[in-house]
């Protein structure tokens, strides 16, 4: 279901300036994803925090307790897949 917005979606992360924002938009569309969604929404915004990730050049102080706080739940496994 997500496939026909999936591209708006992708847009607004790419053009969004910043980790924070970014992590915000995926962390509140997997809070408010119900039923069927959930699973295709995870998969999708863990995509989307991974292309973040590996497209951020020079982290700054604010983007600190976002990357704590992404390998915190995520773990240290999650860094060689970014």
């Amino acid at each position: 279901m997500l496939s026909p917005i999936s591209c708006s979606l992708e847009e607004i992360v790419a053009n969004t300036t910043t980790l924070k924002a970014k992590v915000d938009l995926t962390t509140s569309l997997q809070l408010e994803a119900t039923g069927e969604d959930v699973d295709v929404i995870a998969r999708w915004c863990l995509q989307q925090t991974s292309r973040a990730l590996t497209s951020l050049k020079t982290p700054t102080k604010d983007d600190v307790p976002i990357l704590i706080s992404i390998f915190l739940g995520k773990g240290l496994a999650f860094l060689p897949d970014v």
